[in-house]
């Protein structure tokens, strides 16, 4: 499994020296409900929840090792995880108790849902940056 890289005690320099970062996730509008409001737009960020340990959010340094991934798990069961990213400059990243799988491959996913894990939507502050 590729390496990852924990948000918890400050960003590493390998995340926070890029210059583009591409999270997955979907943007939406949204109140406190849950529900759509334009006036609100959000980002919830696909992580993967564990129990126990900290979720895991979905990184990649490229768009093409992004869309390999992508198309991979969706290829194999449609609409596993969302296609959109959010593009920030590594800089961006905050500490806070997230594990990051950067570049991850459809095997490093399988591997983290057959040990329990399962894909949710979060709002998550601390990978928001300032884009990039």
């Amino acid at each position: 499994m590729t390496t990852l890289l924990s948000l918890a005690d400050g960003v590493p320099e390998s995340l926070s020296g890029l210059p583009a970062l591409y999270l997955l996730g979907v943007g939406g509008p949204e109140d406190e409900s849950g529900i759509g409001k334009v006036e609100t737009f959000v980002w919830r960020f696909a992580v993967i929840e564990r129990a126990g340990a900290d979720v895991v959010a979905l990184a990649f340094t490229r768009m093409p090792a992004l869309m390999a991934f992508t198309r991979a798990l969706n290829g194999r069961q449609p609409f596993t995880v969302p296609t959109e990213a959010l593009r920030i400059a590594g800089a961006g990243l905050r500490a806070a108790p997230i594990d990051v799988l950067l570049d991850g491959a459809a095997e490093d996913y399988d591997a983290l849902v057959a040990a329990g894990g399962r894909l949710e939507e979060r709002r998550l502050p601390a990978l928001e940056g300032s884009g990039a």
